[in-house]
């Protein structure tokens, strides 16, 4: 992975961001403008969404992308997540008060699913919490009831 800029006949400059995953690699071209909005995000290992359009690159015989947007995982969480979940155990029910004061800390529209056992169903019943405990999915609200509720015990539902 790695990043160069490329001064266009026209004067303008293209940033030209080369990244890959297990499945193969993808150039991103930037326009300057839209590089400008998002260029304290882009370093080497950073994790990124993209958002552009995809076409064959004639040049090299590449695919590429010219960008439109770019995402953090925040910024994806809170813009796709559905709803959190927490697995709620008997052994948990002390920590009603700390679980109320996560989620005032993190207030948004984010719906919370408790997912409590219940003696004859396995899966247990799901209740909602009203909309005055909707959350923002972030990074500092998942580790808080992580803590919590352990790495299992706190999942974040996306729209399918």
């Amino acid at each position: 992975a790695g990043v160069r800029t490329v001064t266009t006949k026209t004067g303008k400059i293209l940033w030209i961001i080369s990244v890959e995953d297990a499945t193969g690699k993808l150039e991103l071209v930037m326009f300057s403008e839209v590089a400008g909005r998002y260029e304290g995000l882009i370093k080497v290992g950073a994790i990124l969404g993209w958002e552009g359009e995809i076409s064959q690159d004639t040049y090299n015989n590449q695919v590429k992308m010219v960008v439109s947007a770019c995402y953090t995982p925040e910024d994806l969480r809170q813009r796709h997540a559905k709803s959190v979940s927490i697995r709620w155990a008997d052994s948990k029910v002390d920590q009603m008060p700390i679980l109320a004061s996560i989620l005032k800390n993190h207030p948004g529209k984010h719906p919370i699913d408790v997912l409590y056992p219940s003696g004859a169903q396995a899966e247990g019943t799901t209740l909602r919490l009203g909309e005055g405990w909707g959350v923002t999915p972030s990074d500092a609200l998942l580790q808080a009831l992580r803590e919590v509720f352990g790495e299992e015990g706190v999942v974040m539902c996306y729209a399918s």
